[in-house]
């Protein structure tokens, strides 16, 4: 049987409130979290990917399903918020639903999606860039030619690094996948290795534009009813443009 993998791809809770209210992240979790329980519900058994999440963040949130209760988890997401920490707060909620499916007998696991920190994949990175012999940085410029060089750099830094995470997240997932995974990864994430992986793979993108939530993306059929089913109980407006296949 081929593996099975469903991407759903949104924004990070960032660490500025400004962000949050702008982009309106808070929104965006709870219908991304109706996506992910609308795919996770016809599961018996998968594996759960989040992108950053190393071996030892994994074995964390698997040891923390068996111990804590939602109850326990729910109210330790809600004070991570309060205090501004949005990110312990969007990861809090994963586990959370996690935790509600596993009641369900939908048993998820978290399974780690990259192998070394972000920081170690900027390292080399780095070095690709500084070795490819693309920038001549000893070149006499303006001051406004190396503001714009200094601008390129980065752009094409963080390009290749962003690159290397993607290769490694679906390398991860067909090392490590069972039959049933979903992946969650941020909105700049293209994955663009997933198309020869070999994976039967779909995609679907939660966001806000212009105040309003968005779905949209392939999502197979026989899901239709637990999409509907999963956003009734959202006091959100939410556009659906998913195509059902």
């Amino acid at each position: 049987m081929d593996k099975k993998l469903y991407v759903v791809s949104s924004i990070h809770m960032g660490q500025n409130h400004r962000y949050n209210k702008l982009f309106k992240a808070a929104d965006v979790v709870e219908v991304r979290l109706k996506v992910i329980e609308a795919l996770a519900r016809t599961v018996k058994e998968g594996a759960f990917f989040c992108d950053s999440m190393l071996s030892d963040g994994a074995d964390f949130f698997n040891n923390a399903l068996k111990i804590y209760s939602r109850e326990g988890i729910h109210l330790t997401a809600m004070n991570a918020y309060n205090e501004g920490d949005y990110e312990t707060y969007d990861h809090l909620r994963i586990l959370e639903l996690l935790k509600v499916l596993n009641k369900r007998g939908c048993n998820f696991e978290f399974k780690s999606t990259e192998k070394v920190g972000y920081d170690k994949v900027q390292m080399v990175a780095l070095k690709k860039i500084a070795h490819s012999g693309k920038y001549d940085i000893h070149k006499k410029r303006s001051r406004a030619e190396k503001v714009d060089l200094a601008k390129r750099i980065v752009w094409d830094w963080e390009a290749v690094a962003l690159t290397m995470r993607d290769r490694g997240i679906v390398r991860n997932v067909l090392e490590n996948g069972l039959d049933e995974n979903i992946l969650y990864v941020g909105k700049r994430h293209r994955l663009e290795t997933l198309s020869s992986s070999g994976l039967l793979w779909y995609r679907i993108d939660v966001d806000s534009y212009k105040g309003r939530n968005r779905v949209y993306g392939t999502i197979p059929f026989h899901f239709k009813s637990n999409i509907s089913r999963s956003f009734s109980k959202l006091d959100l407006t939410i556009d659906k443009k998913l195509e059902y296949v």
